[in-house]
């Protein structure tokens, strides 16, 4: 077989994956399982009927500070947090000010004009941020993608990230805590809520996390840092939708939009996702209609919003025809013939 670049591959498929990369050799009832949580209709109706209680790990959090064995980076009021309301109606405190900017690889990579444009909205909004250098990819791709990492450098490459934050003002003569982070990847995002998730609940791991964050000096009085929470920054636009929509010069009016709720922002520890009464009913996830909405555009809904689109990970890299063909057959013609 040969590539498109000509290179000859010994008769083997070509795929994007090293030769490390083995086959799980699931079976398609295996595969089905591993897969089936792309295609969760997951809305407050759905998940509160006949479910057991969630616990929220962060009642974990606040015993495991009070027994000494973490410390909690909170969203302090000079953050000028903003309370929203999570699927079951717990509150998460968003911080609006003193933000340190967790960038994404693939959107600085690939769409830079995200990033830019959330940087030119703070700028326009006159507020503070840092935005980083010293910092690294969350490695999820790698992870998810490829099968190759493991759930302890996942968790050290968070705690690294975040420990970061906390400790970047001090360059600027400014206390630990003083920049809160927001990050700016979905996937970095549902990923650092999930590794949080396991952290909380194991002893094991914390051990073996703490004792490789040691030898970095990214202890806090030799103690993991976890942050109170994880933030998106789809959520900061979400509670700075009114001050964003004061600036409006162009009439968004006549725009007829979709919106696509990302998998890993709201299916991803789904109980941390944002939920708003005055948004869809209160039944779906309230980022990005929600600015959407505050910029006078109608959204449009459609039978397919909860579908992935279609990129999952191996699937851009190895199977892009796939990727491309869900993509457009199950999201972008569904929403533009509906």
């Amino acid at each position: 077989m040969t590539t498109g670049n000509g290179k000859q591959t010994g008769g083997e498929r070509f795929t994007g994956h090293g030769s490390e990369w083995t086959d799980a050799k699931l079976s398609p009832a295996e595969s089905q399982l591993a897969t089936s949580w792309v295609e969760q209709r997951i809305d407050r109706r759905s998940m509160l009927t006949n479910k057991d209680r969630v616990e929220d790990v962060r009642d974990i959090m606040w015993q495991l500070e009070k027994d000494g064995e973490i410390v909690v980076h909170r969203v302090a009021e000079e953050h000028q947090p903003v309370t929203v309301k999570t699927l079951y109606g717990w509150d998460k405190r968003v911080p609006t000010r003193q933000l340190w900017h967790h960038k994404s690889c693939g959107q600085c990579g690939n769409i830079p004009g995200y990033p830019a444009s959330l940087l030119w909205l703070m700028n326009e909004l006159g507020i503070e941020y840092l935005d980083e250098t010293d910092q690294t990819s969350c490695t999820a791709w790698n992870y998810h993608g490829s099968g190759i990492g493991n759930l302890e450098s996942l968790a050290a490459v968070f705690l690294r990230n975040f420990h970061q934050a906390y400790v970047a003002a001090k360059a600027q003569g400014l206390p630990d805590g003083y920049y809160y982070p927001l990050v700016h990847c979905g996937t970095s995002f549902g990923n650092y809520k999930e590794v949080r998730g396991y952290l909380l609940r194991s002893a094991e791991l914390r051990e073996r996390v703490k004792a490789i964050l040691g030898k970095l000096g990214r202890l806090v009085d030799g103690k993991l840092l976890i942050p109170e929470e994880v933030v998106h920054y789809s959520e900061w636009l979400h509670v700075m939708r009114q001050d964003i929509a004061n600036r409006q010069e162009i009439d968004c009016s006549g725009i007829r939009a979709t919106i696509h709720p990302a998998c890993h922002v709201y299916k991803m520890v789904p109980e941390d996702a944002v939920y708003d009464d005055d948004i869809l009913e209160g039944n779906r996830v309230a980022v990005s209609t929600g600015i959407v909405q505050a910029l006078g555009a109608q959204v449009i809904d459609y039978s397919t919003w909860y579908d992935c689109c279609g990129f999952g990970f191996r699937h851009i890299i190895s199977e892009r025809e796939f990727t491309r063909s869900f993509a457009i057959d199950r999201k972008l013609r569904v929403a533009q013939e509906e």
